[in-house]
């Protein structure tokens, strides 16, 4: 089909006289319009069924369906009741009848013999309007597809920088620890021989075996933070608490979990984002907030389950809304189809929650 005829707008004209249909096409050819013809009400709605029009010229005086009956069908329809419809008519011009015109969903209302100029007009109006609208609907879903193709490739990164952060956590654990176990077993042994033979170096051996010891705890320490092995071994809530555990023993703060009842996340992509997305929020009261005391926390709300992490640091200020950490926690929760807000509490500090649905979080009872 060639271009100029896909560019084609579609008009309908209904009216069950063939002399009507031909003034009407008379009037309104155009390179601009093809005219689609119905002599009845339900030849009309059959047409509709095949084409998108962008404006419906109607005959009131029909047998069978009359006009006033084909539009009040028209705007039963969904997908059709924001179509124009302009009623003409040749004998009906009281004033009862013109209203009941409009009150069946007509936008205009013509008498015939009509003005040849002042028709062209009012088509024009309506086609303009349909290019206008169609525009703004083809933009819409290109503006979709662009959003829909940002959120994967978002999730892409994620996914990659889960990934990588788990590799990280897994060399840093089963290899680099692992090499330190294995010096810290030589210096003990060293120790020992040393102290047998009566050597003052010894004590040197074992302050060496204590750094190596300590050098073993941090770096475990480092993993779990890159990827905390109790989220994939025993699930999510396990996993915060030894967040708050950890956060605790480093940064030298209160943090606690408060969890409104022993409850499992069984879905271990949601659990990651969920805690990422704690992680996140902590780290960012401590650097940020200067926060003393943080709360993790989860309560049920209405079919819907809700993180919250809340804090008693500096609060949330609005300039900080484009920062890195939280557009990552906003995307992670678009990810997981949660609601995500940050906000300053009213009592001071920092309040952020993630809204997940109740049966998107596949939630179910321990024990």
């Amino acid at each position: 089909m060639a271009d100029s005829e896909i560019s084609k707008v579609n008009i309908l004209i209904v009216d069950d006289r063939a002399d009507g249909l031909l003034a009407l096409e008379a009037v309104l050819t155009s390179p601009e319009y093809r005219l689609i013809q119905a002599s009845s009400g339900q030849d009309a709605l059959s047409c509709l069924l095949q084409y998108e029009c962008a404006v419906i010229l109607l005959d009131v005086q029909m047998p069978g369906m009359d006009g006033f009956e084909t539009a009040r069908r028209i705007r039963e329809n969904e997908n059709w009741k924001d179509l124009p419809i302009i009623f003409l008519t040749a004998i009906n011009k009281e004033i009862a009848h013109i209203y009941r015109g409009y009150e069946c969903g007509a936008v205009d209302y013509l008498f015939k013999p009509f003005d040849p100029a002042i028709l062209r007009t009012k088509v024009a109006v309506f086609v303009d309007l349909f290019r206008k609208n169609r525009q703004i609907r083809q933009q819409s879903q290109l503006l979709r597809r662009e959003m829909a193709e940002r959120m994967r490739a978002q999730k892409k990164i994620l996914e990659i920088r889960d990934q990588e952060q788990k590799r990280i956590g897994q060399d840093l654990h089963d290899g680099l620890a692992q090499q330190l176990a294995g010096i810290a077993f030589v210096s003990k042994i060293l120790q020992q021989k040393l102290t047998a033979e009566g050597y003052a170096e010894a004590e040197e051996a074992g302050e060496i075996m204590d750094l190596v010891r300590k050098a073993i705890y941090e770096t475990k320490r480092i993993a779990r933070g890159f990827y905390p092995i109790e989220l994939e071994k025993h699930g999510l809530f396990p996993a915060l608490q030894e967040l708050a555990v950890n956060t605790q023993k480093q940064f030298l703060v209160s943090c606690e979990c408060e969890f409104e009842d022993a409850t499992q996340v069984f879905d271990l992509d949601l659990a990651t984002h969920l805690y990422r997305i704690s992680q996140e929020a902590v780290h960012n009261a401590i650097k940020h907030g200067k926060a003393k005391r943080i709360i993790i926390a989860t309560a049920r709300s209405n079919g819907h389950i809700v993180f919250s992490i809340r804090d008693d640091g500096l609060g949330f200020q609005s300039k900080d809304k484009d920062g890195m950490g939280i557009q990552t926690m906003n995307y992670r929760a678009k990810m997981i189809g949660a609601a995500f807000s940050i906000q300053r509490q009213e009592s001071g500090g920092t309040l952020v929650s993630c809204r997940v649905e109740h049966e998107a979080a596949h939630l179910a009872k321990v024990g």
